[in-house]
């Protein structure tokens, strides 16, 4: 019995000292060595900075174990600090690192826990490095005083039964509670875990709004309560911002996340220094450095944030160089190349600034561009941007290659027709022929166009597959085509999306497939440019769309909606008319039935005229179209005074796919009055008031494949006019008129558009005259720019007057560059030519030519259609005068 007590006496005592050393051990801690980064004295401060640190935890009673216990390197991660710590034997291991900036530094520490996963870190900032002894005492108080709260909760842990009843959070001042609660992973009903809380207390200090973060557990009635109790950094009470010229204040804290009354984050406040720094790039400013300074106030609850901006030098682009071209001149590669170095006119241009965007897109640029001109192996690396004081170098390294000719042209698979029948679809063996190098962009066009002749044939999901072979022992590229066809497909459904106003009847009227018919590509396209021409859409895009089922599709025709009412204002100066404006109101798609509605009036010192019109395109979804035009004019000529109230109408038809026939007749009464007694007889046979009846005829064909800057097509029309005894009209002639025009794209954004227009007037009855109002009257915008009306009129031999011709004849030859196609922007050069003749006083209507150059600005603006156009005359006017300079001319429509 004795011996049972004694060893009885010997365990107690042996478990007394085993807690004991256990209970001591969790107050140890270990001091790793310390990673230094600073310019000088590097070696001194991975002393010092251990040394700190110890005598900190001890001053605080903590027992602190020299790094010599586990060897003298740094801890690589946290899991090798927690095996150095339990080897020493020490509850906790600290290592961390030094950065010297100038003359700032940051010191970062991490405690580790030697008996479970859990970790802290902590961080502090100095102006110099006499501050670096106060900075480690303070993190190692902070740090002793965590070793509590784990003591705390390692006792609540212990000591507490049941979930966690409540999480507090405290010490928030100007941070919402939900914003850290949302990062802790402990919720209620938990129980009381060391190392999630742990985890709980790094997740709420990432979010970088706080000093000191730390966890204790209380009890109460309902059970523990886990508190955090948090140390907000100061809240931002102004942002300053100094040394700064080039960007404005207001566009550097626009693009801040840092606000006034927000906390300091210096994550946040790192993205920052970035954005802003970007902003200064933007301007040619890459040398810029911004830094940033917090003042605390006398509280420490507010701090002012000031920015220090030293721009540099404004930075232009002084060369962009591509090196490793052996046969290809860099002068020929750089053309396609978006960033430019800085030239005499890069004031206007806005070249010479680098834009980290194009680098790339440039890079692929000269990719293209070696594939392009047949060298399928070149090769470009990352773009290198090297700053220099005097400016900024750009260089694109790169490799030729083998300069490859077109090969073999090989077509396979499954030809739904001859062979020699699908190759007239290509043109790549075209080249082969000619010797001519690869071109991806024609291997490109090739598969169009074979993908495009299948769908015409229904197959809606044709794959080409080309397989470009390089031979570089032979300098040759085979091409293979490889067709697979798929299965013929018929629409089960047309649907159409994205008409909220426009009738589905009305787009659905123009579409040139319909439910159960075999898919056409070809009548898909030409159904989204029969919508594309109404005006009625900014956007057509069909879609085809799989159903499940084999052989059946949807086609969905997307559409968005623009603005079809116009208000138009147009202004103009002649020497008959002086200055003059004409407005008109317009809608062009009215209650979204496709109904044009419209009102326009003209007003200048000589002339008045108020015209309202409707037209219905499709009457009764017919293919008859029908147009109402009643009006009113008065107009003040230099010999006689014109008043005339009457009424158009018209019938219309299509025939075929591009061609219309059109009906019109035009009933009117009119009064020549004031007339005066030197007027040319032509004006004077038709004195007093008079009736006009006019019937017409005309046939019009239009096969561009847009309405706005078409690049291939032609539109041509005849019209014919008759008034005289068979209509019962006053008047007497007969009126022929021709106009064709041809668009040809060397591009999408370059066309050369050629109009012509020529036309007659004859008299119908021998003893009657044409009407001088029925003759024409050419000039202007809309014919031979650079000249009125007045200036090419034909005159009366007797009173000089200007009578109008009844031949006349022009041409207009433009080159169209679109230079903003989102815009509808265009440069027009354009030369104008043209003859203007009575037949009766010339023996040829080419007596007399007229000409003129000059240069259009064309825009699809937010206000309509503008047109800006100055030409200047290149031959004498009818008088014989010759004008000193152009004519300006400018004309303007306003979308609602």
């Amino acid at each position: 019995m004795r011996k049972i007590l004694s060893s009885l006496v010997c365990l107690a005592a042996c478990l007394f000292v085993w807690a004991g050393l256990a209970e001591a051990a969790a107050t140890r801690v270990l001091v790793l060595p310390f990673a230094v980064n600073a310019p000088t004295a590097q070696s001194q401060l991975a002393r010092d900075v251990p040394a700190l640190v110890r005598q900190a935890l001890e001053a605080n009673g903590v027992t602190a174990i020299p790094t010599s216990a586990s060897g003298k390197s740094a801890a690589s991660d946290a899991a090798s600090a927690r095996n150095r710590a339990r080897s020493a034997r020490a509850g906790y291991a600290v290592f961390g690192s030094l950065n010297q900036l100038g003359e700032s530094f940051s010191l970062d520490m991490q405690m580790v826990s030697a008996s479970t996963s859990g970790s802290r870190a902590y961080h502090i900032e100095g102006a110099n490095l006499l501050e670096l002894q106060p900075a480690v005492n303070s993190l190692v108080g902070q740090m002793v005083l965590d070793f509590d709260a784990a003591s705390s909760v390692r006792s609540a842990a212990k000591s507490t039964r049941g979930g966690i009843a409540d999480i507090e959070v405290r010490g928030l001042k100007f941070i919402d509670k939900d914003r850290v609660l949302v990062r802790v992973g402990t919720r209620t009903g938990d129980p009381v875990d060391e190392d999630r809380i742990d985890e709980d207390v790094r997740n709420i200090w990432d979010l970088g709004y706080f000093n000191d973060v730390r966890a204790d557990v209380e009890t109460s009635v309902a059970g523990p309560v886990l508190i955090f109790t948090v140390e907000e950094k100061p809240r931002i009470e102004d942002v300053r911002v100094e040394g700064s010229e080039a960007v404005s204040i207001g566009d550097i804290t626009e693009a801040m996340s840092t606000h006034t009354d927000s906390v300091l984050n210096e994550k946040v406040l790192a993205d920052d220094l970035q954005k802003v720094t970007d902003l200064y790039h933007k301007q040619g400013f890459y040398l810029a450095q911004v830094t940033y300074e917090v003042q605390p106030r006398a509280d420490g609850a507010a701090a002012v944030l000031v920015l220090h901006v030293n721009e540099g030098g404004k930075l232009y682009i002084k060369e962009v160089a591509i090196e490793g071209l052996k046969e290809i001149s860099p002068d020929d590669v750089k053309d396609f190349l978006s960033l430019k170095e800085r030239g005499m006119f890069s004031w206007f241009t806005g070249s010479g600034v680098l834009k980290d965007d194009l680098l790339e897109r440039d890079a692929q640029a000269i990719r293209a561009y070696f594939m392009k001109h047949g060298y399928v192996d070149g090769q470009v690396s990352a773009p290198e941007v090297q700053y220099e004081e005097d400016g900024i170098r750009v260089i694109f390294r790169v490799r030729e290659g083998v300069h490859y000719k077109v090969g073999e042209v090989i077509l396979q698979g499954d030809l739904i027709d001859t062979e020699e029948r699908i190759r007239e679809q290509i043109t790549m063996d075209e080249h082969q022929a000619a010797g001519d190098y690869f071109d991806v962009e024609v291997l490109q066009n090739d598969v169009k166009a074979l993908t495009d002749f299948y769908s015409d044939y229904g197959y809606a999901f044709a794959d080409i597959n080309v397989d470009p072979r390089p031979r570089p022992e032979d300098g040759v590229v085979d091409v293979i085509y490889t067709v697979k066809p798929g299965e013929r497909q018929y629409i089960r459904r047309v649907e159409v999306e994205g008409n909220d106003r426009t009738r589905d009847n009305v787009i659905l009227r123009e579409m040139r497939l319909a439910d159960g018919q075999q898919f056409s590509g070809a009548k898909m396209r030409r159904s989204a440019q029969r919508l594309e021409k109404t005006r009625y859409f900014s956007e057509v895009n069909p879609t085809v769309v799989p159903t499940g089922t084999p052989g059946e599709v949807d086609l969905k025709m997307g559409v968005k909606e623009t603005e079809t009412g116009v208000v138009s204002v147009g202004f103009g100066y002649s020497t008959y008319d002086k200055f003059g404006v004409m407005a008109s109101i317009t809608e062009n798609n009215l209650f979204g039935r496709g109904y044009t509605l419209g009102l326009s009036g003209y007003t200048a010192s000589r002339e008045q005229y108020l015209e309202a019109s409707f037209v219905n395109p499709r009457l009764f979804d017919s293919y008859w179209g029908f147009s109402v035009s009643p009006y009113t004019i008065d107009e003040e000529w230099s010999y006689f005074y014109k008043r005339s109230t009457g009424i158009r109408l018209g019938l219309f038809h299509p025939i075929g796919e591009y061609t219309n026939v059109h009906f019109g007749y035009e009933f009117e009464r009119y009064n020549l009055y004031h007339m005066s007694d030197n007027a040319s007889q032509i004006i004077q046979a038709y004195r007093g008031k008079h009736w006009a009846s006019t019937v017409s005829m005309g046939v019009t064909r239009d096969t561009t494949n847009r309405a706005t800057f078409p690049t291939e097509g032609t539109r041509v029309s005849i019209n014919m006019q008759y008034s005289g005894p068979w209509t019962g009209s006053d008047d007497s002639f007969f009126k022929p008129i021709l106009e064709a025009g041809f668009y040809y794209g060397l591009n999408d954004t370059n066309i050369l558009h050629v109009r012509g227009r020529v036309g007659a007037v004859y008299k119908v009855e021998d003893n009657k005259t044409v009407p001088v109002f029925d003759r024409f009257w050419i000039g202007g915008i809309r014919s031979i720019r650079g000249y009125s009306y007045d200036d090419i009129s034909p005159r009366d031999p007797r009173t000089g007057e200007t009578i109008g011709s009844d031949r006349m004849g022009y041409a207009n030859f433009e080159y169209i560059w679109v230079v903003k196609p989102d815009l509808g922007l265009a440069f027009v050069p354009f030369y104008d030519i043209g003859f203007n003749a009575d037949s009766e006083q010339c023996s040829s209507v080419f007596d007399k030519v007229y000409s003129s150059a000059g240069l259009e600005v064309r825009w699809r603006s937010p206000m309509g259609d503008l047109r800006f156009a100055y030409g200047y005359p290149l031959s004498k006017n009818a008088d014989g005068t010759k004008r000193n300079s152009g004519r300006f001319e400018f004309s303007m429509g306003q979308a609602f």
